[in-house]
């Protein structure tokens, strides 16, 4: 059977294999341009073929987006960002499957073309509509510029626009910190220690888990994402320890200063908080000083240990130092006192039992100190 389309004067033949839709099928769908027939789109898949496990809170936030989605009357826009390789790409992946499970389909837009915006509008259906790293697919501010009416949330169609980026900076000042229309801002972070052991668990045999706190360890000090999470997990799966796994490994081996908080707590209950630097790869290991107060403030000695006495408990999910392994060089009188009353500064032997360190903890978000 022949189908007869009839578009202005002209006519054109189709034979039976063409069909019609009063709106596009659930799916996902590429925008392809061509300057003589303009704009189109080509079908890719039904769904996404997501084969790893989810780590954090992907899931939650994807029913976040949705929900929201369902309760607006208008478009709604959502902005990923973070660096490469700590779950972008994965989050985009669910999202797309949830839209399709809703019965919408979903749109991917490589890059610009003319009257894109116009396009995108026109298309008669809800949907979601995927700008993957925009900041370097629309890089300049005028290609980005350009799709602000269409961002503005005043669609003929509802849809959910999403754009994913590396790079802030890259942005349009139009599109960060303007919840019209872009209403979330989901900033993608590096994998926390709970994710990091749970993912190695899955990843390793049981007799390889003693590598895990090394991992975490490094993990803390150098940004490391799921990409080099994989990779090392690989190597250490092949019997290699942790120290011949990263040597040949293309990834950044910690050759930088970084810092990092040690807060600890003295038997008198005096807090303390002391920044640390701490160069990863080192491989000889730094003493670390800590001053000891009296409760009234006045110094009255240190507390040395090692960047070596330091350890992740996988139970606990924290950084610790056993307090076993502190030395202490007390002082013979306080410092700090003006005019002290007779025998007044002296350090006791009761100063000194108060001043023992009883716990240490090591900050392990260190995004405050990069």
């Amino acid at each position: 059977m022949t189908t007869i389309i009839q578009t202005g004067t002209k006519y054109d033949l189709y034979d039976s294999s063409i069909q019609t839709h009063q709106s596009l099928p659930a799916g996902i769908y590429k925008v392809i341009f061509n300057p003589q027939s303009g704009h189109q789109l080509l079908y890719i898949a039904d769904k996404n073929n997501i084969k790893e496990k989810i780590y954090g809170v992907h899931t939650k936030k994807v029913e976040k987006v949705l929900n929201t989605f369902r309760n607006f009357n208008r478009s709604e826009g959502v902005l990923l960002s973070g660096d490469k390789g700590i779950g972008k790409s994965l989050f985009t992946k669910l999202l797309t499957n949830a839209v399709i499970d809703m019965g919408l389909p979903v749109i991917y837009v490589n890059g610009p073309s003319p009257n894109l915006g116009d396009y995108i509008d026109s298309i008669p259906t809800e949907c979601m509509v995927l700008f993957d790293e925009f900041d370097k697919t629309f890089s300049s501010p005028l290609e980005q510029n350009d799709l602000l009416s269409l961002f503005d949330g005043t669609s003929r169609n509802k849809k959910l626009f999403v754009i994913t980026c590396n790079n802030l900076d890259r942005l349009s000042s139009f599109l960060v910190n303007r919840p019209g229309r872009f209403h979330y801002h989901i900033c993608f972070k590096y994998p926390a220690s709970e994710d990091i052991v749970k993912y190695l668990k899955d990843k390793l045999d049981e007799k390889y888990w003693g590598e895990i706190p090394k991992v975490v360890k490094r993990a803390t000090a150098i940004k490391t994402n799921y990409d080099t999470l994989r990779a090392i997990a690989y190597e250490l799966q092949q019997g290699w320890s942790f120290e011949e796994a990263i040597e040949d490994l293309n990834i950044d081996k910690g050759n930088k200063t970084i810092y990092f908080n040690i807060r600890y707590m003295q038997k008198n209950k005096e807090y303390h908080t002391f920044k640390v630097p701490f160069i990863p790869s080192k491989v000889e290991p730094e003493k670390i000083k800590l001053s000891l107060t009296d409760n009234l403030g006045y110094l009255i000695g240190e507390a040395i240990f090692s960047t070596d006495d330091f350890y992740f408990d996988i139970n606990d999910n924290n950084f610790k130092v056993n307090v076993e392994k502190i030395t202490y060089q007390f002082n013979t009188v306080r410092r700090g006192i003006v005019k002290p009353r007779d025998g007044e500064e002296i350090v006791t032997d009761k100063d000194k039992e108060n001043a023992v360190i009883t716990e240490i903890t090591i900050t392990n978000e260190l995004k405050d100190f990069w």
